[in-house]
């Protein structure tokens, strides 16, 4: 697996507390549809079919505390 960069990370975190495309962008002053782009990737990356595998998947990695 390739690593993730550092917006990637964030978003990351951000999911795994549960915010929507929506409150992510606000938080970090970027557009849904970018953030829907770093999502699809995130997923591709951790070989997830859904945010919430992608999430279960970095836990399990230890790339979320």
């Amino acid at each position: 697996m390739r690593d993730l960069t550092l917006r990637q990370k964030q978003i990351l975190g951000l999911l795994a507390i549960g915010m929507t495309n929506r409150g992510i962008g606000d938080q970090l002053g970027i557009s849904e549809n970018t953030v829907r782009t770093h999502v699809e990737r995130i997923r591709r990356i951790m070989k997830a079919s859904t945010r919430g595998e992608a999430v279960a998947r970095a836990r399990e990695l230890g790339l979320l505390d």
